[in-house]
């Protein structure tokens, strides 16, 4: 997107900030700053129905800006550039420090598994990854041109 839009731009800092402070505050009263009761976890609990949803629509807002053409390769190292190459970085860190850190919330059972099931909340970058994989043959059938 060489012209940037102000208002997905705004909207993706937004999903971001929902995102930071659901696991800052933590999915259950067990987990992040363990809190049970109160504004936090209530705010926290409701932005459930809006957080991940808001992530999917604006990736299909994106996409739409520059959907996939004729280029396989060039779409593919794109989304693997965007996607998979910090999923395994990030992913891969974040397993670890998680795993070296004796009051972290979970723990890696599986190793050689980490990239294949995703490490906590990285499931989604694969899901979208995976997602625009089928995309390709969708567009190269032109599915999604007006008729």
């Amino acid at each position: 997107m060489k012209d940037r839009n102000i208002e997905i731009d705004t909207l993706r800092g937004i999903a971001c900030l929902f995102l930071v402070a659901y696991h800052v505050v933590g999915d259950t009263p067990n987990s992040g700053l363990r809190i049970e009761n109160g504004l936090y976890r209530d705010i926290n609990d409701l932005l459930i129905y809006i957080r991940m949803p808001l992530f999917t629509f604006l990736s299909g807002v994106v996409y739409a800006y520059r959907p996939f053409k004729s280029n396989i390769r060039h779409f593919i190292l794109g989304k693997c550039r965007r996607l998979l190459l910090p999923l395994l970085v990030v992913g891969t860190t974040f397993a670890i420090i998680q795993a070296n850190i004796s009051s972290a919330n979970s723990s890696i059972n599986n190793w050689y598994l980490i990239h294949i099931i995703p490490v906590a909340h990285f499931w989604f970058i694969e899901a979208i990854f995976i997602i625009f994989m089928i995309i390709i043959p969708l567009e190269l059938g032109k599915t999604f041109e007006n008729k």
